[in-house]
């Protein structure tokens, strides 16, 4: 199954708590090329959780700490140090055969949803704050997406996992089923396409229902896709129209 890999390219957006043990579970599976979108550098803080790196790596930028980290499994790493936004979006994430959301903010989500619908490719969604998460695999058909469950950014302050805290198991199991649905993908499982696995890790528990596409949603009925340019604000977003 491993060579069945090789010749796939995954772009993961995000190296934070989920983008690490994903980035582990898909580099070990030998997927062949992994690009890494971040723009940020490695914290003391972030060592509780975010499992590639240490602190000799602390003020490193952590698309080349991850690519430090990962080069012992062998992919082909391409570095992106920058923020994912409308302006480099379709140029970056052109030419991937599938795309993993580890952001941790929701203007990204959607733009990711957005730009994972115009090119037809296959996306991965994942989110986690405190013992909980999801995740959420879409097709190239982008039906059942990421609007179908959440329309579009909230209004007004949203939280994440710098406001509420987040449990690094919880991250890891999250990531993990993450990268398991990724793969799936690749290996050519369609069954995968519109699952959600929920998990409540004060309970143990999971859970995995399959989504229908929303018959209004505003991204599966779009004839055409186009991402707006303009600037990142956080909680504000440039949505897709057609």
């Amino acid at each position: 199954m491993r060579e069945a890999f090789a010749e796939k390219r995954v772009l993961i957006v995000g190296v934070g708590g989920l983008g690490c043990p994903v980035s582990i579970a898909l580099a070990a599976a030998r997927v062949g090329t992994l690009g890494i979108v971040d723009d940020d550098v490695v914290e003391l803080t972030n060592l509780h959780r975010q499992v590639l790196f240490d602190e000799s790596m602390i003020g490193i930028p952590k698309v080349d700490a991850a690519a430090t980290s990962l080069s012992r499994f062998g992919p082909r790493i391409e570095r992106h140090c920058t923020r994912f936004v409308p302006e480099n979006a379709i140029a970056i994430a052109t030419n991937y055969d599938l795309i993993v959301d580890a952001a941790d903010n929701f203007p990204t989500k959607f733009l990711l949803a957005d730009v994972a619908r115009k090119l037809r490719v296959p996306v991965v969604h994942a989110s986690a704050e405190r013992w909980s998460g999801f995740a959420f695999a879409v097709g190239k058909s982008a039906a059942p997406c990421y609007r179908c469950v959440f329309e579009d950014v909230p209004s007004g302050a949203a939280r994440n996992c710098n406001d509420t805290g987040v449990v690094g198991a919880a991250l890891g199991v999250i990531g993990a089923v993450q990268a398991d649905l990724a793969l799936r993908i690749l290996a050519g499982d369609a069954s995968v396409e519109g699952l959600l696995f929920q998990f409540d890790g004060l309970r143990s528990r999971g859970r995995s229902s399959r989504l229908a596409a929303r018959a209004d949603c505003v991204l599966c009925c779009a004839d055409q896709v186009t991402i707006e340019r303009t600037r990142y604000v956080p909680n504000a977003h440039a949505r897709a129209v057609s």
